[in-house]
């Protein structure tokens, strides 16, 4: 097995929380603080209290806190997230392959006027930007900055 450093395991994670004691209280927080690393990729509340395990003779409790409260929220997001995915993949398939059908300066500056009406996703206009770019350099079309059109 490889070693790796703490910064790149903590890099690798995407919840990274510290329990601590809070006078007979104990609280999970995976916000950083100043006196401790953390990661909330899932926007969990800033500190939760974990509860009790045991009764006042030692028997267990049954308790539902973690999977309830952090490891399905955080499986949600997961969800959520790969379904954000996909459709950014999908959108940027689309955009590829309106681009690869540019053939001219009337076509780039078409596609130029249509460029908000898709339903963007993350950097997914910045990304098409760069396509269209590539595009109108190997069609040797210049942007004009003033009228911001091909020709």
């Amino acid at each position: 097995m490889r070693e790796k450093s703490y910064t790149a395991i903590v890099t690798e994670l995407d919840l990274l929380g510290y329990v601590e004691m809070r006078g007979n209280e104990r609280t999970i927080t995976f916000n950083p603080t100043g006196r401790n690393e953390g990661k909330n990729t899932c926007n969990l509340p800033a500190v939760m209290n974990i509860p009790t395990v045991v009764d006042g003779k030692g028997a267990g409790l049954a308790n539902t806190f973690f999977q309830a409260q952090i490891i399905a929220p955080y499986v949600a997001n997961l969800r959520a997230r790969s379904e954000q995915n996909k459709k950014y993949e999908i959108l940027i398939s689309e955009l590829r392959d309106e681009i690869e059908l540019i053939t001219d300066d009337l076509g780039a500056n078409e596609f130029i006027s249509r460029i908000d009406a898709f339903a963007h996703i993350g950097n997914s206009k910045a990304v098409a930007s760069t396509l269209l770019a590539r595009k109108a350099g190997e069609l040797k079309l210049a942007f004009n900055k003033t009228s911001k059109l091909y020709e």
